[in-house]
C-alpha cells in the first residue's frame, strides 16, 4: 500500500520548510546551514522539483502547516488520552518522576536496528517510516530522525511533548501541524520540531521530518490508522508494559492497524513478580506466552534475548521484586485476513 498522500505531502513540505529555515536561522545553526548548501545539490532534480512548491509555501505562509517542520528533522505527536487513563501519568510528569527515560539512545535499538530491515531509500527519496507508540520524550526519536528516518511519535501527556521539545528542538520550540484528513482535529493534535545535532556528531544524510501526534493511542481506530499507515516499523520500549493489562488487546489492535504487512516491531518487555505493596505495575509484567496470545493473528513473534536487570535498576529491588528481566522480541506484521 502506498504512503498516505496527506503524510507524504506533510513530509515533503516539512523538508522544504526545513531547508528554507536552515538557510536563514541564527548563528547557532550556521554550521548545519553550510552543510545543507553542500548537500542540496546532490539531491536529484525530480525530488527538488517536487518539494519546490512547499518552499514557496513556507516563504508565503510562515508559521503555518508548511512551516511546521521549518527546522529540518521534525517530530509530530498525537495525544489526548481519556482522563481516567492519563491522570496518573500526568501526575508523574508534573512531579518529574520520569526515571524510565534513558539519557542516551536505547542500546536495544542500536543493537537490533539492522534487524528491523527498514527499507533503503535512494538518494533524494523519503526515508522509511518508524512509529514510537507512547513515546514520551525518548531521545531515540531524535536519533532516528538524524539518520534520515521519518519518525512519528504518539503520546497523550502534553508535558512529555514539551519535555522533548525543550531537550531536542534546534530552535527551542515546536510548531503545530495540520494532520491528514480522517483524523479528528479535536481529539488529535500534531506538533513538529527539528532535533538539534549533538556537538561532535557527524550527520551523513539529510534529516527527515519527524511527526508527533498528541492523542490517546488506544483511541486510534481504522479511520485514523488509514490516514497514517503504513509504517515500516515501530519501536516499543516501555509502551506495552505501561498499559493496564485489561487494555492490552486494544493497544495491540491499534498497533497492528498502524503497521504495514511485513513491517516489524522491536518490542522490549519485562518480567517480574508483584511489588511489595501488592501492585503489579506499571511496568506490568508481560511474559512470552502472554505476548504470543496478544499477537495471535496479528504478528509473528520472535524472541531475541532475555537479560537480568535487577541489579541495574535499584528502584525495582526497592519496590520489593525478587527478579526483573528485560525481554526483547521482534514482531512481524501478518497480512490481515481477507
Amino acid at each position: 500500500k502506498a504512503d498516505s498522500p496527506g503524510l507524504a505531502r506533510i513530509f515533503r513540505q516539512s523538508f522544504a520548510s526545513a531547508m528554507f529555515r536552515v538557510l536563514r536561522v541564527s548563528r547557532h545553526l550556521r554550521a548545519p546551514a553550510a552543510w545543507a548548501r553542500r548537500a542540496l545539490p546532490r539531491y536529484n532534480a525530480r525530488y527538488m522539483r517536487s518539494i519546490a512548491p512547499a518552499v514557496g509555501a513556507a516563504t508565503a505562509v510562515g508559521a503555518t502547516a508548511a512551516c511546521v517542520f521549518a527546522t529540518g528533522s521534525s517530530v509530530v505527536v498525537c495525544a489526548e488520552f481519556p482522563e481516567d487513563r492519563l491522570a496518573s501519568w500526568r501526575a508523574k510528569w508534573d512531579a518529574q518522576m520520569t526515571g524510565w527515560h534513558l539519557p542516551d539512545v536505547n542500546p536495544v535499538l542500536e543493537k537490533h536496528l539492522d534487524e528491523l530491515a527498514l527499507p533503503q531509500k535512494a538518494n533524494g527519496e523519503l526515508g522509511a517510516r518508524i512509529l514510537f507508540p507512547l513515546c514520551g520524550k525518548t531521545v531515540d526519536m531524535a536519533f532516528m530522525a538524524r539518520r534520515g528516518y521519518r519518525v512519528v511519535g504518539v503520546d497523550g501527556v502534553k508535558a512529555a511533548i514539551d519535555g522533548f521539545v525543550a531537550e531536542h528542538s534546534a530552535t527551542g520550540s515546536a510548531s503545530p501541524v495540520v494532520l491528514p484528513k480522517g483524523i479528528d482535529g479535536e481529539r488529535f493534535r500534531g506538533y513538529a520540531i527539528m532535533p538539534k545535532v549533538p556537538e561532535g556528531e557527524q550527520v551523513s544524510v539529510m534529516p527527515q521530518p519527524v511527526i508527533l501526534i498528541e492523542c490517546d493511542f488506544l483511541s486510534i481506530g481504522r479511520p485514523e490508522s488509514h490516514a497514517l499507515v503504513p509504517f515500516d516499523a515501530a519501536f516499543d520500549r516501555g509502551s506495552l508494559v505501561a498499559v493496564n493489562p485489561s487494555d492490552r488487546p486494544q493497544y495491540m489492535a491499534a498497533l497492528a492497524e498502524l503497521i504495514a504487512p511485513g513491517g516489524k516491531v522491536l518490542l522490549v518487555a519485562h518480567e517480574h513478580d508483584p511489588f511489595s505493596d501488592g501492585s503489579l505495575g506499571p511496568p506490568f509484567e508481560v511474559t512470552e506466552p502472554q505476548l504470543r496470545e496478544l499477537c495471535a493473528g496479528k504478528f509473528d513473534v520472535k524472541w531475541l534475548s532475555t537479560r537480568d536487570e535487577l541489579d541495574e535498576v535499584p528502584v525495582m529491588r526497592q519496590a520489593g521484586v525478587t527478579y526483573y528481566r528485560e525481554c526483547v522480541y521482534m514482531l512481524q506484521r501478518l497480512a490481515p485476513a481477507a
